[in-house]
């Protein structure tokens, strides 16, 4: 039971999780406010002058008996507290926004890491095998020119051995004269 309030002349109001029961004998504006509320009534109020109120929620309906500072504080209440739940639900919705805004930068910033990590790994793949072409590049022009040194070096010691037996053979023949 959330709440029961008994009354004078055997009237009531209960209030519980499942239903609301009550007996307000001969006040149809009250019964009509009981009967007309959309939200869950809070609380319930009745004078032995037959004044009422009826708290809800988020708003409040009172008979023509009852006191206009009443009322008033009533009515200023209820505006405070839809202005805080306003401000709140503000409050809440800018921290929704900033945590999001804080998950797509952070997801960003992982995707651009995850992207920066990727290329830096392409980059040092393109960068050994670039290394490992100009290797043997350069090891097979060490080869050539090795060859090339090796031949010249074969040419030019069968040029100087030539050039040493036309020596030979021409001395050769001036001995021999």
């Amino acid at each position: 039971i959330d709440f029961i309030r008994l009354f004078h002349n055997g009237q009531y109001f209960i209030s519980d999780s499942e239903e609301v029961q009550w007996s307000l004998q001969n006040n149809t504006q009250l019964l009509d406010a009981v009967n007309n509320a959309h939200d869950n009534i809070e609380e319930v109020a009745l004078a032995g002058d037959g004044s009422w109120v009826v708290i809800r929620e988020d708003d409040f309906e009172a008979s023509t008996g009852i006191d206009d500072g009443l009322k008033s504080n009533l009515s200023e209440f209820f505006r405070n507290q839809l202005r805080w739940g306003n401000e709140r639900r503000r409050e809440i919705r800018d921290a929704n926004a900033t945590n999001e805004r804080e998950r797509l930068a952070t997801e960003r910033a992982a995707r651009e890491a995850r992207e920066a990590a990727e290329f830096a790994e392409r980059e040092r793949r393109h960068r050994e095998v670039r290394d490992a072409e100009r290797a043997d590049r350069e090891a097979r022009e060490n080869a050539e020119r090795s060859a090339r040194e090796a031949r010249n070096a074969a040419d030019e010691s069968a040029a100087r051995i030539s050039s040493l037996e036309a020596m030979f053979e021409e001395r050769l023949k001036e001995e021999a004269k």
